[in-house]
């Protein structure tokens, strides 16, 4: 019987160059399709002179470039003084009138401060404890006479209510309530829906502040009002510690009896303060007090010592409370939501120049969106 030898295993090898081509081919197709659908990392980084790289999204205004980075959270300061020092003589008020605004520089990429992204916070039942703190510490400073407590930050389905009330334990001592930010804010519109306390020797407040206790100097924003007479409302600034040219000025209604609209724009050029949606007041240009560091944002209701009676009035009440429905920030050049997209304000009515409130009223009317929102932002 014959023997047959055992067939040798073949093994696979491109028999010509077509195979090596196609196989090339496959390989650099699947090399550019992980590549395409991958997605890329934003890149942040700082460049050598401190400025933020270029990039850019598609706003509703069209391209616009990103502000710079957002700073972390801020832990809540176990003391913190109320920021400001109020003047023993106020200023003679102005009347309201709605005002041109000049308009304001495009920022560069560059040119924007560290910011917090926006947000808007329906001061209810949709109360964002991931954003906000309530205070509570004693008072240590020499002007206040309020101690922060937590029960008088209270929320329901109509919003915060900050309550002051004399404190059982310190005699002309006051128990008040104040809510902030757990994260700091740059330039950009700050809106709030607020009833201020309508009782002397109270003050009711938004504002941004930031000061030593972030490792930051003083500056400071603010909108208040006096519970003395809530037919007027006190604007104010800080920058280093020093105040800018605070204003008070006459509203065409009582701030005490119903929720209105109060914002202002911050930038790098000016601040501007609306009530209602209507422009009542901006910096004169180049004034070297504008803040220029970004700050948490604040509201409460506070009362003061005797030093500050010729200001604020001197305290008539047991208790009394502010109301605050609705609380915003957006970032400078961004059209995202706010309190006036939700609650659109009616403007108030204006007297005392022919003709002001219609024109007031027809550039607002001309900056109404197709969605019915109504844009007073300055850039």
């Amino acid at each position: 019987m014959s023997m047959s030898a055992a067939p040798t295993p073949q093994r696979y090898a491109p028999s010509n160059q077509i195979d090596c081509i196609v196989l090339a081919m496959v390989a650099f197709v699947c090399f550019v399709g992980m590549r395409l659908s991958a997605p890329e990392p934003a890149d942040n980084t700082p460049l050598p002179d401190g400025s933020v790289p270029e990039t850019a999204r598609t706003l509703d205004a069209g391209i616009v470039p990103d502000i710079a980075p957002a700073l972390p959270a801020i832990d809540p300061p176990a003391d913190i003084p109320t920021p400001s020092v109020k003047p023993d003589t106020p200023p003679e008020p102005a009347a309201l009138w709605a005002i041109t605004p000049r308009r304001l520089a495009e920022l560069t990429p560059s040119e924007h401060i560290a910011s917090a992204a926006g947000f808007i916070s329906l001061m209810g039942t949709n109360y964002d404890p991931t954003n906000w703190h309530r205070s509570t510490h004693a008072a240590s400073t020499d002007f206040l006479a309020t101690d922060w407590a937590e029960d008088k930050a209270s929320y329901n389905a109509d919003g915060l209510s900050l309550k002051l009330e004399r404190s059982p334990d310190r005699p002309e001592h006051f128990l008040g309530g104040e809510i902030q930010t757990k994260q700091s804010y740059g330039y950009g519109r700050y809106e709030v829906l607020m009833r201020p306390a309508k009782a002397a020797g109270t003050v009711s407040s938004f504002f941004t502040y930031t000061g030593p206790y972030y490792g930051n100097p003083h500056d400071e924003v603010d909108i208040e009002f006096l519970g003395a007479d809530t037919t007027k409302i006190y604007l104010n600034y800080f920058r280093n510690g020093r105040v800018g040219e605070d204003q008070t000025i006459d509203l065409p209604f009582d701030a005490g009896e119903n929720l209105h609209l109060y914002a202002f724009e911050w930038h790098r050029d000016g601040i501007t303060w609306f009530v209602d949606g209507v422009p009542i007041h901006q910096t004169r240009p180049e004034d070297p007090l504008i803040p220029q560091t970004p700050g948490a944002i604040f509201v409460n209701l506070w009362s003061g010592k005797p030093r500050l009676y010729s200001w604020h009035g001197q305290p008539d009440f047991s208790e009394t409370q502010a109301d605050y429905a609705c609380i915003s920030f957006r970032p400078l050049g961004s059209t995202s939501r706010s309190c006036s997209s939700i609650f659109p304000p009616e403007p108030p009515a204006i007297t005392g120049r022919p003709g002001l409130l219609m024109r007031a009223l027809g550039e607002l009317v001309g900056k109404v969106t197709l969605s019915g929102e109504a844009r007073t932002q300055i850039n």
